[in-house]
């Protein structure tokens, strides 16, 4: 019977230290396989010299032409006929342009027939030059271009009264930090035919009047390019 119990003693010994042997294995293996799930290779390549990527800036800068106030200049007492002559350069920034769109608003107290009439309001003509206009004789050294605006009435475009459209002044591409001359005519149309009697001012009369003009130009961004390098 003692014999019978140390043999059994003897297989109970044998398979605990053999569930422990499997259970270290085991161990050990699942050690092993997580090691070897976390070592991944790597590779990284760059440029030795950095990529450089620019914005451009579009933007437009008015400035009086030499010789002229441009768009500060004033004319008192005008009479249908009169006419007022001034030039500016218009300065694009450093990304081209495209279209050159002008308008106007009347920032008097309140709007008169100077820039709400059709027939009798103000008109404008806007000539471009190759070169700097020559003020105050209001030549041209160089090409004369023609825009869209030519004895236009202020009231089309006077975007104040709700009832004036931008006008497109020309079409086409403007190269960046280019400038260019624009001469301004403008005018109280020599049609107009009014009687004063007794010192009474007819109805709807031109004279007597004021206007506060500011010119607005605006310009678009050229069309979006492509380029490989």
């Amino acid at each position: 019977m003692l014999k019978s119990l140390m043999t059994s003693t003897n297989l109970f010994a044998r398979t605990v230290a053999q569930i422990t042997i499997v259970a270290v294995v085991g161990t050990v293996g699942i050690t092993v396989a997580s090691t070897a799930a976390s070592a991944n290779l790597d590779a990284v390549a760059t440029n030795v010299t950095p990529q450089v990527i620019q914005s451009g800036t579009l933007s437009l800068i008015t400035a009086a032409n030499a010789g002229s106030s441009g768009f500060t200049s004033t004319v008192s007492a005008m009479a249908p006929g009169d006419t007022l002559n001034f030039a500016v350069g218009v300065t694009t920034g450093t990304m081209p342009a495209q279209n050159f769109y002008l308008s106007i608003n009347d920032t008097a107290t309140a709007s008169t027939l100077l820039t709400t009439s059709a027939s009798k309001g103000l008109t404008v003509s806007v000539t471009q030059c190759s070169v700097a206009w020559a003020m105050p004789a209001g030549t041209c050294s160089g090409t004369t271009t023609a825009t869209t605006a030519s004895n236009t009435a202020l009231s089309t475009m006077n975007t104040t009264t709700g009832g004036g459209v931008e006008l497109t002044l020309f079409t086409g591409t403007v190269p960046a930090s280019t400038t260019t001359y624009l001469k301004f005519t403008l005018t109280l149309p020599a049609s107009i035919a009014e009687t004063v009697t007794n010192g009474t001012l007819p109805g709807g009369t031109i004279q007597g009047l004021s206007a506060s003009i500011n010119w607005k130009i605006r310009t678009t961004q050229r069309n979006a390019s492509v380029t490989n390098g």
